[in-house]
């Protein structure tokens, strides 16, 4: 536990100064909360740097969407979506056409194996689906579609705002095809149901039109340093949480703004305690730039990530009003058995893995670096405030998002569940790591694709190397410093997490564990073309190959090690 009780008013100080702004990327609101984070620093004598980096954002300004009938036209209320292609208020008109999503792309693997034998069959149609999936944008547009309309899950009346772009941060040559080329609409629930529903037994015509501010600029990023005073070998964890918001942005992410000023003046007095130190950093492009600030982050500092950062640890959403829910965990394997520890600790309540998880400024996974709680506190599944069976809030990216939601003794929760788990980690440093948890998961990774596919090309070799490569782990562990632990962990997370070359970023879609592999062999199994089976046996020795590169590595680092004992 923690050594001081948490000073609510001063939670509270901080939140109300800065709600009170709307932080919209690279607005003056978002600019003017900075400042005030940065007066708040300044005080305490914390040291911190104030950079600058260019981003493209997207902001919708308004969307409209009319149903039309004979010579009358029914406005149905809309927002346009960041990414979406700009009409510049001119309507564009078509046949309303439903596809439900469990029938579109949702891979950007999938999406270039077939994208040139897609139909034409959709030409002239605007396509409305609850599909949130980018690449099912990108599908619809290859097949003539016009337009894109996305219906919410949820029952509330509330639009919420969102984004349709699956690239992380800044595009790459590579990247630009990826941009969405035709408009799309975000329409409520309710009215999304009965325009289904309507389809299915008459033809919908409709219009719409989009209007977005778009472009390159300079979006700030707030980084508070605090240095412990014994030599560290520049070893530090590094918080982080999105600044940005849509409108008032209350609990997502004001809430969580406060939370990590509150942490900043609690690492200043007891930095001194410790041999590791902490940087805070408050993210813009977190929304409408799609993490576009914590990712020109890791570009910007990724020599003294790489070398010095022992993992990331993120807040996002907390102190909501009604969330008592900590037992969906999401930090990496070998930080698991530590976050459930703090987790029944602090709430008396048992942590389940939830997963590998992309998002959330997760901008520091391609180097290797170990997620540490990248949320607190949740509201339970069925919780009468979620939405979209998720545990998202109804007010979630609304105008709704305001203080009234948000509720300062779940946020003082997470505020000592924060610090507990942190201090562990400072205390203990990488002797706090699992190693053997994260082997341990690529390795039934590995071994449940290799049962459940095994009529593609099996994985033995791959499997009996990392079983080859842990043997001698174990054998070595002890014997192991701070830097090859960190050395090997980063190492081991570029398998479990991405697919991209380090210095990249993955793109902003929901994967598996060793997410090529995963995606190769799901496709795999619904591919009858020879042709493209031909592709994918390419795609998957090369995904083969680069894990083994890995463990190859690994296995240098290791035997660097058996020497010295010789």
């Amino acid at each position: 536990m923690i050594d001081h009780d948490i000073n609510k008013s001063e939670l509270t100080y901080y939140l109300n100064n800065i709600v009170k702004y709307d932080r919209l990327s690279g607005g003056k609101g978002e600019l003017n909360a900075l400042e005030f984070i940065q007066e708040e620093l300044n005080k305490c004598g914390i040291s911190n740097t104030l950079y600058k980096y260019p981003a493209y954002l997207s902001n919708p300004v308004y969307g409209k969407l009319y149903i039309l009938e004979d010579s009358s036209k029914t406005e149905i209320e809309a927002k346009t979506r960041s990414f979406s292609k700009n009409t510049f208020g001119k309507e564009i008109k078509g046949e309303l056409i439903y596809i439900d999503e469990g029938s579109l792309i949702d891979s950007i693997i999938e999406y270039n194996l077939k994208k040139t034998d897609l139909k034409k069959d959709l030409e002239n149609k605007i396509v409305i689906s609850e599909s949130l999936n980018p690449i099912s944008v990108l599908e619809v547009q290859n097949r003539g579609a016009i337009g894109f309309i996305q219906y919410w899950n949820g029952n509330e009346n509330e639009i919420h705002e969102g984004i349709y772009n699956p690239i992380w941060g800044a595009p790459g040559y590579e990247d630009i095809d990826y941009y969405p080329r035709i408009p799309i609409i975000a329409i409520n629930g309710k009215y999304g149901k009965k325009i289904v529903e309507k389809l299915s037994y008459e033809r919908i015509d409709v219009s719409m039109c989009t209007v977005l501010e778009e472009g390159i600029q300079l979006i700030p990023i707030l980084e508070a340093n605090i240095e412990p005073k014994n030599d560290n070998d520049g070893k530090f964890i590094l918080i982080g949480n999105h600044i940005d918001s849509w409108h008032y942005g209350a609990t997502d992410n004001g809430t969580g703004n406060a939370l990590a000023l509150y942490l900043a003046k609690y690492y200043k007095s007891i930095i001194s305690k410790f041999n590791i130190g902490v940087k805070i950093a408050w993210w813009s492009g977190h929304s409408n730039g799609r993490y576009a600030g914590s990712s020109a982050y890791a570009a910007d500092k990724f020599e003294e990530l790489l070398e010095g950062c022992i993992a990331y640890v993120n807040i996002d959403m907390p102190g909501l009003r009604g969330a008592n829910d900590y037992t969906n965990i999401s930090s990496g394997p070998s930080l698991i058995e530590l976050s459930k520890q703090k987790i029944f600790e602090v709430t008396n309540q048992i942590g389940f893995y939830s997963g590998t998880v992309r998002g959330w400024d997760q901008s520091f996974q391609n180097i290797g670096i170990t997620p540490y709680f990248i949320w607190g506190s949740t509201l339970e599944k069925n919780h009468p405030d979620t939405t979209n069976d998720t545990f998202m809030s109804w007010w979630w990216h609304t105008e709704k998002d305001l203080l009234k939601y948000s509720d300062m003794d779940v946020l003082e929760k997470d505020t000592i569940l924060y610090i507990s788990a942190i201090n562990d980690l400072l205390l203990y440093g990488l002797n706090a790591f699992n190693i053997e948890e994260l082997f341990k998961l690529i390795y039934d990774t590995l071994n449940e694709y290799n049962k459940e596919y095994f009529y593609i090309k099996n994985l033995d070799s791959l499997i009996d190397k990392v079983e080859e490569t842990w043997g001698l782990f174990t054998s070595l562990e002890d014997t192991l410093n701070q830097d090859e632990k960190l050395n090997l962990i980063k190492l081991l997370n570029r398998i479990y997490y991405v697919s991209r070359e380090i210095y990249l970023q993955d793109y902003a879609l929901q994967e598996k564990p060793i997410p090529r592999l995963s995606e190769i062999f799901r496709i795999y199994e619904s591919s009858n073309k020879i042709e493209y089976r031909f592709i994918l046996d390419k795609h998957l020795t090369s995904e083969k190959n680069r894990v083994l590169n890995i463990l190859i590595e690994v296995m240098r680092l290791l035997k660097s090690r058996t020497k010295e004992k010789l």
